[in-house]
């Protein structure tokens, strides 16, 4: 079993050691995906950060200047990080696209076109009111790709349980927001956004396994602390504002109590940054999926979730290429992160 010691780069668990020079992690196309995912990812950080939280705050503040001189330029840095989102991800597909097509991988091919569909009914929406067979077909898109992630991670042997675990848990929760928003049995919905909670407390917990003690390690724990110190206080102290705020900003609004969305939230916020940093493209893409929220209308940041578990996908089965080694755990073996 080969070991990789020291420091090691963020695509370096992706492109593997002695890789046949056609594999999939090894291949140009595959490494736009992952440059492009992770100007996405900050494109959704930069959304969740101004448009659907400082920007939704500032509804509750005092509507006199400076605050509405504030309000008003944090309106427009949203509506900007927005349009980034959507940019990125129609970046991230037309690459995913390029991809599928120089593989010519059917399913590969099969979840771009599903993709494509969502991509497409998001464009329509300015155009024109959604109709139900557009939107049956969406959701039935959605599941498709959610379903692909899911047994992609199922079968991820080469990848440590706790992350395989993530972006299978991740996948299911979309897949629900999907069947909820087409019958509206609240079940669902309730069962969907605790899968997402879970499923952000894994993949934090597998970065949290590969988490170093240096300034990003350290920022990181200190802010995923304060994370869940702010978010437990809030929610006493003000339970109607915080519960529309993280209805506004995660999509989370019926079954998570409080306090358990206050500390899964610090978790994600404390392991995201490791996970992305040590295992590259895969860390970038559980962190689009969480940071992309549950359930959201905003057809960019579905479209972005979705691009999420496909590149996670293609993440998961490069780990398994023949030839590849990637990084392990001391010890050997797939490990838990």
């Amino acid at each position: 079993m080969t070991r990789v010691v020291g420091r090691v780069r963020p695509w370096a668990a992706e492109r593997g050691a002695g890789a046949p020079a056609q594999s999939l992690d090894d291949s140009a196309t595959w490494r736009t995906v992952g440059a492009l995912s992770t100007w996405l990812l900050g494109g959704i950080v930069a959304d969740l950060v101004l448009a659907r939280t400082l920007t939704r705050l500032a509804i509750f503040v005092p509507k006199g200047d400076p605050w509405a001189s504030i309000g008003a330029l944090l309106g427009r840095a949203g509506a900007a990080a927005d349009a980034m989102v959507l940019l990125a991800a129609l970046l991230v597909l037309a690459a995913l696209c390029r991809h599928a097509g120089a593989r010519r991988s059917p399913t590969e091919l099969i979840d771009v076109g599903a993709i494509a569909v969502v991509a497409a009914e998001g464009i329509a929406l300015v155009l024109a009111a959604p109709v139900v067979p557009i939107r049956t077909a969406v959701d039935v898109a959605v599941v498709g790709v959610a379903v692909g992630a899911m047994l992609r991670a199922s079968t991820g042997a080469a990848t440590g349980r706790l992350s395989r675990a993530g972006i299978a848990v991740l996948a299911s929760a979309v897949a629900l927001a999907a069947v909820f928003r087409a019958t509206d049995i609240l079940a669902i919905g309730v069962a969907g956004e605790l899968l997402f909670l879970l499923g952000a407390v894994l993949a934090g917990a597998s970065g949290l396994r590969l988490t170093r003690m240096d300034r990003l390690g350290i920022a990181s724990l200190v802010a995923g602390m304060l994370t869940t110190a702010v978010s437990i206080v809030f929610s006493l102290q003000a339970p109607l504002m915080w519960g529309s705020l993280v209805a506004w900003s995660t999509g989370l609004s019926a079954g998570p109590p409080a306090v358990a969305v206050g500390i899964a939230l610090g978790i994600a916020v404390a392991g995201l940054p490791g996970l992305v940093r040590e295992r590259g493209t895969l860390g970038v893409s559980a962190a689009i999926i969480v940071c992309a929220g549950y359930g959201l209308a905003a057809s960019g940041l579905l479209l972005a979730g979705l691009l999420g578990l496909a590149t996670a996908g293609r993440a998961l089965s490069s780990e398994q290429a023949p030839g590849s080694v990637g990084v392990r755990p001391p010890g050997g073996g797939a490990g838990l992160g």
